[in-house]
């Protein structure tokens, strides 16, 4: 479980909020450019990163080790994400759909 200090119990609202931000992030944030999607997203996730590893929420080392390697992936992929979106503003509004036969 949870440790008792203070920045532990912190932990579950802090994930949450985390993943309201993101989710928030996505959905009103159409109209900006991905690159800077992205970087605020990837910039929020490290951010979050730091005070996981500074925090150490959970009694066992066990489940500790296992949060930061799911973070760690997670804030990788969002990593990947910037370098695998294209630099064009938008492949896909320009592609026309194949007609049927």
């Amino acid at each position: 479980g949870v440790r008792y200090e203070r920045s532990s119990r912190f932990y579950p609202f802090l994930i949450l909020a985390r993943r309201v931000v993101l989710v928030t992030w996505l959905i009103c944030m159409n109209w900006v450019d991905k690159y800077v999607v992205i970087s605020v997203m990837a910039f929020f996730q490290v951010l979050y990163l730091l005070k996981y590893i500074h925090s150490w929420p959970f009694e066992r080392f066990a489940e500790n080790l296992v949060e930061l390697v799911n973070e760690i992936f997670f804030t990788g992929a969002i990593i990947l994400l910037f370098f695998l979106i294209s630099p064009l503003k938008s492949n896909w509004e320009k592609t026309e759909s194949p007609s049927a036969i």
